[in-house]
């Protein structure tokens, strides 16, 4: 009896350890199931605006500019001439899709307004912009230094809808290829590999001194391309 006893003992040490292992592979196979990498279409992040929160950068700088949420939507208010103002939300993914939709609140229409991708900081980022009175296209800021990258201007197209009309945006970043969508339609996209990954967010500017220009965007939804 004693030799077995102590047989017994000197096995209950394996025992524990046998179980345990069973235990983190059991944990490691849940895991495995449960979480899966995100999939084309798939939604990795939405806001519609309709109560404020903390996920943007929001601010009010008398004469300056005012980021606040505002009639169910998120507005972006610029009391200087060419200035741009930059909201960011917590989204970092280096593919994306991100949709909105914008009009302009009040002020001129010799803005630009649109959807930031792959945002490092205000001195590196995409940019796909619009504006009031029908202009388009794509730049990027690489150490601070601005660059149109669709085209040598802002380009024409009448299917935007000007002054207070509402568009629909869409960005697409995908690898080194940047699309600009409007209204449902493709209008360019470009081939660029300086940025690669970032934070997501919304832009507009003005480039009039007669008056403050503010933008109301409603529906910020970020996807896998």
């Amino acid at each position: 009896m004693a030799n077995g006893f102590l047989m017994d003992i000197n096995q209950r040490p394996l025992l524990f350890i046998a179980l345990f292992v069973l235990f983190c592979m059991a944990i490691v196979l849940a895991c495995q199931f449960s979480i899966r990498p995100y999939s084309r279409g798939d939604v990795i992040y939405m806001d519609d605006f309709s109560t404020s929160n903390k996920n943007w950068d929001i601010w009010d700088k008398p004469n300056e500019s005012a980021v606040s949420f505002f009639e169910d939507g998120l507005i972006m208010i610029v009391s200087k001439p060419n200035l741009d103002v930059i909201t960011i939300n917590k989204v970092s993914y280096p593919n994306v899709l991100i949709q909105t939709a914008a009009r302009k609140r009040l002020g001129t229409n010799d803005n630009a307004y649109g959807i930031i991708c792959r945002y490092l900081n205000d001195r590196n980022y995409y940019g796909f912009l619009i504006s009031s009175d029908g202009y388009f296209g794509i730049v990027k800021v690489v150490e601070g230094e601005y660059k149109l990258l669709s085209s040598e201007n802002m380009e024409f197209d009448e299917s935007i809808h000007q002054d207070r009309e509402e568009n629909d945006i869409s960005a697409k970043c995908k690898g080194n290829t940047l699309t600009l969508s409007i209204n449902g339609v493709e209008k360019t996209s470009v081939v660029d590999e300086d940025l690669t990954a970032g934070k997501t967010g919304l832009i507009t500017g003005s480039f009039s001194e007669a008056d403050e220009t503010a933008v109301l965007f409603d529906n910020f939804i970020v996807m896998v391309p």
